[in-house]
């Protein structure tokens, strides 16, 4: 379990290194995280920029952890839900997450 949090910690810190765009996004609270690992427009009318950006970081991110499920014999979900919770704690204030319920929530 050890190495899958350390592989999963530094698969997000690279995440900036990638994706600058989606680093702004998400902390002008345009993108937000959900509960199974991957991002979402918070509103649902965002432009095709918004949508290309999501699209890179949830390939990127599917890879990722389809990569440690392999190497750790885990199923792909445990991966994701570890992933998610990671993501959702290291949020900071404005930022947004989904819950389990569905309803977006604005860190404080």
């Amino acid at each position: 379990m050890k190495h899958i949090l350390t592989a999963l910690t530094l698969f997000l810190l690279t995440l900036s290194v990638y994706a600058s765009d989606y680093k702004t996004l998400k902390k002008q609270g345009v993108i937000g995280e959900l509960q199974n690992g991957y991002v979402a427009p918070v509103k649902n009318n965002a432009v095709a920029g918004i949508i290309k950006v999501v699209k890179n970081v949830n390939n990127k991110r599917r890879e990722r952890y389809t990569e440690l499920a392999s190497n750790q014999k885990l199923d792909l979900s445990q991966i994701q839900a570890l992933a998610a919770q990671k993501l959702i704690k290291k949020l900071g204030p404005g930022q947004y997450y989904k819950n389990s319920s569905g309803t977006w929530i604005k860190k404080n």
